[in-house]
């Protein structure tokens, strides 16, 4: 792509800089695109609350593991 671009320069350094500033220019009319639709309060609220669920479960889980795993363990070693 520089090379039709680097034609119209001097150098190519000029061209570098053209294309590095049409790829800011895009990126930030991206982030508007996105800014104009944001997610609406609530449905950010849902998923925040089904984030948090999945952790508890996720901690839930764990702790019932290490607690069978500490029960088995007083088991093996109360009943020697």
């Amino acid at each position: 792509m520089q090379s039709t671009h680097g034609s119209q320069y001097k150098d190519s350094r000029a061209a570098q800089r053209e294309m590095e500033e049409l790829r800011r220019q895009i990126r930030r009319e991206q982030e508007a695109q996105q800014a104009r639709y944001p997610i609406p309060t609530f449905e950010q609220m849902m998923r925040d609350k089904r984030q948090k669920e999945a952790n508890e479960q996720k901690q839930y889980v764990a702790g019932m593991f290490v607690a069978a795993l500490v029960a088995g363990f007083l088991t093996v070693l109360l009943s020697r």
